[in-house]
């Protein structure tokens, strides 16, 4: 990325209408956006309109069954086909669903393009929550699929995991690192004084400005730049990225490869970013990265993050083999011929080799600065691909990251028998039963927190029972001692292997946040 712009602003008036190709003025995007809202295209419309579990994959790529969804006419029957399927509407019908707004503005304000007796939206437009975004289209006005170097990626999984997972925090200044159409940036600006959105594609910044523009959001900063280069010398408050991360030889798409030989990128992201954040300031990072022949994933992520004066809580919901990763990516941006294709893919394998990769591992990595105290910790977890789409889980992170501080300085059993824990609001002990000779037997113990990105951890009985005792009032020590005189009696198990058993249960779950660790003398309730 030596080659880069120098940083520069891009959210003057005009930035956007030049590089998109627009004329359209703030006022007539504010019409349009009332336009469409009147023609109910909005997050809540569209899931009404063609069911929600279509709504989450809403794109050209099924476009049979989105027409098929959408065959009643409505207003926004009609929108959906236009800027989510990409398909030709006919003027009459534009004006008919747009009767404020209408075919021929949207031609003259190039958000259309003439085909035949027809119109084509130039870009898609996509309901995200409360927001519309615009992005472009991958597919030509053929129907092909087409990625130009600028390509500014739309809204995808990837996306969606980090604006529900994101950590909620008040900061003067925020930021979007490798900002794309800008939606991330523009989620976050409920919770900062200014957003930057940052960006070494022009294109990118346009479209983030014209978004901003859409959705009447006033505080975002829309910049270009490489890495933390355009805020050197501001503190951020919280940060937020999905940067280029695959890994690969390529050097084609400014959304995809990042220019840096291997993981490197994701690494530098995670060191400069640790660096650029104020104290208590948070960081998440969606991403890539690599297991090389000496030093698995778990290794490697630890070490960057040494010497930052930051914790860090690291999900990896997915791992890969580099036969299985090169084909995913391959496959999902090129149309080669079988023979290209096979050429593209030994150039890969090659390159992986070169670097000792072995696998590669996808997911979460979610930092706290603490540069004071107890030493700076970093866990990683493994849990399953669908915990990170499935809800908001900023909060429980956030609980994580400052129960794993908590821990960060006790070292011994006695230190952490001090402590006085309560059970998490949301903790939850499942118990199965089945039927035996003599009654019900039980089966299993499982104990869980209801917002937990982890799964369950099984125990027992007793174990269940003390934890369930962990109301802040008494100490941990305590508990622990009546766990090992019940076991002691019940089952003749030595006392100090129970009392050692129970502190390494109850770290566990303060780590996991299903215990609040309290503090030694203080009651939590």
């Amino acid at each position: 990325m030596t080659n880069d712009p120098a940083p520069t602003t891009e959210h003057g008036p005009d930035a956007w209408r030049t590089r998109l190709g627009l004329k359209l003025d703030s006022g007539a995007v504010a019409e349009f956006r009332a336009a469409l809202d009147h023609a109910g295209f909005s997050g809540e419309g569209v899931a009404d309109a063609i069911g929600r579990d279509a709504f989450s994959g809403a794109s050209g790529r099924r476009s049979n069954e989105l027409l098929l969804r959408t065959c009643a006419g409505r207003p926004v029957d009609t929108l959906i086909r236009f800027f989510l399927i990409g398909s030709p509407v006919t003027p009459e019908a534009l004006d008919g669903a747009m009767p404020n707004f209408g075919a021929e503005r949207l031609l003259r304000s190039g958000l259309a393009t003439q085909t035949s007796n027809a119109l084509r939206s130039r870009f898609e437009l996509l309901p995200v929550d409360r927001l519309l975004v615009f992005f472009d289209r991958r597919e030509d006005e053929q129907g092909r699929e087409h990625f130009a170097d600028d390509y500014v990626m739309g809204v995808g999984a990837s996306t969606r995991t980090l604006i529900a997972s994101r950590i909620r925090r008040k900061s003067k200044t925020a930021m979007d690192l490798g900002a794309g159409c800008g939606v991330i940036a523009l989620a976050m600006a409920e919770d900062a004084q200014t957003v930057v959105a940052s960006d070494i594609n022009p294109r990118a910044a346009a479209m983030t400005s014209l978004n901003a523009t859409l959705n009447s959001i006033t505080n975002i900063e829309p910049i270009l730049g490489s890495y933390f280069e355009p805020v050197r010398g501001r503190p951020l408050g919280s940060i937020v990225t999905n940067p280029p991360f695959v890994i690969s030889p390529e050097r084609r798409y400014i959304y995809r490869d990042s220019g840096l030989p291997a993981d490197d990128a994701v690494r530098a992201v995670c060191r400069d970013g640790a660096a650029a954040l104020e104290e208590g300031g948070c960081m998440q990072v969606l991403c890539n990265w690599a297991s090389t022949r000496d030093h698995p994933f778990d290794d490697r992520v630890r070490s960057w993050f040494k010497g930052t004066g930051c914790d860090a809580v690291v999900l990896v919901s997915t791992e890969s083999t580099p036969r299985a990763y090169a084909c995913t990516w391959i496959s999902h941006t090129e149309t080669d011929t079988p023979e290209e294709a096979s050429a593209r893919l030994d150039r890969w394998l090659a390159y992986y080799d070169s670097h000792e990769i072995t696998a590669m591992v996808g997911g979460l990595i979610s930092v706290r600065k603490r540069s004071a105290g107890p030493p700076n910790f970093v866990d990683v977890y493994r849990v399953p691909e669908r915990v990170l789409t499935a809800g908001r889980m900023g909060d429980y992170i956030l609980r994580m990251l400052e129960s794993g501080a908590a821990l960060a300085g006790l070292k011994t059993d006695a230190d952490l028998g001090a402590l006085r824990p309560a059970a998490a609001p949301d903790a939850r002990v499942r118990q199965e039963f089945g039927p035996a000779e003599d009654g019900w037997s039980l089966l299993s113990t499982e104990i869980s927190a209801a917002g937990s990105p982890l799964p369950p951890r099984p125990t027992d009985a007793y174990m269940s029972r003390m934890l369930m005792r962990c109301d802040g009032a008494r100490p941990l020590s305590e508990l622990a001692d009546e766990l090992a005189s019940q076991l002691a009696t019940d089952l003749g198990a030595d006392p100090d292997q129970a009392r050692a058993g129970a502190a390494r249960l109850a770290r566990r779950m303060i780590a996991e946040g299903v215990l609040l660790p309290g503090e030694p003398g203080v009651q939590r309730r």
